[in-house]
């Protein structure tokens, strides 16, 4: 009664409870999501690959101090087919020293003397290797004759310093002396008696080099 002599309501408004915040909605998926999720996993597996690789591989170490003496038989070498390939070398190098003595009187031999002394250079070198430690690959290419290269001169006391500076003059014979490159003659008519000279004596080195070092 008094709440009504007062001008109140019988009972007070129920109490509102604090609004409550609404819940966030989850971002919509992106499409690229699945794509996202695919390249992370296989940018892991390439790297545990990696890793696996590089744990597999033999470390090594200063190579000058185990190859004093005469060279050591690596595990994975093929001495008998490192032979092989140097006898072929020898073939490529004789081939070379043939159609030297012709281009003298026919310049436009010059370009096959050049690219046999490359050849007999290559194959020396892959025959060493071959020997010596057997040749590496990295991702299922070989490497280039360079890098071969410097690796038989690290094998091999003997050859520090003998080889490598060769082998970087003839690599530019590989394909400039078979196929015309652009902007020059075609290799006939490029390449002289002068050029031959040089790659045929190059050849001579790095096979005498090599067949001393490996051949004994």
């Amino acid at each position: 009664i008094s709440r009504l002599e007062k001008g109140l309501p019988l009972q007070d408004p129920p109490k509102q409870s604090d609004p409550q915040p609404a819940p966030e909605s989850e971002p919509p998926s992106s499409k690229w999501q699945p794509h996202f999720t695919e390249w992370d996993s296989r940018a892991h597996s390439h790297q545990q690959s990696q890793k696996s690789e590089e744990h597999a591989s033999p470390k090594t170490g200063d190579s000058s101090s185990s190859h004093q003496g005469s060279p050591k038989w690596q595990p994975n070498a093929d001495p008998s087919q490192g032979r092989l390939w140097i006898r072929q070398a020898e073939a490529d190098w004789a081939a070379a020293c043939v159609l030297l003595a012709q281009a003298s009187t026919d310049a436009s031999i010059s370009c096959h003397v050049c690219f046999f002394s490359y050849e007999a250079v290559s194959k020396a070198v892959r025959g060493g290797l071959m020997a010596m430690c057997g040749l590496r690959e990295r991702g299922g290419v070989q490497e280039n004759l360079t890098h071969q290269a410097m690796a038989l001169e690290a094998e091999v006391l003997q050859l520090r310093g003998c080889i490598v500076q060769s082998v970087e003059v003839l690599v530019n014979y590989e394909a400039s002396t078979r196929f015309p490159q652009p902007g020059q003659e075609a290799p006939a008519h490029f390449f002289n008696v002068d050029h031959a000279r040089v790659a045929e004596k190059h050849a001579c080195s790095v096979l005498r080099a090599v067949k001393d070092a490996i051949l004994k």
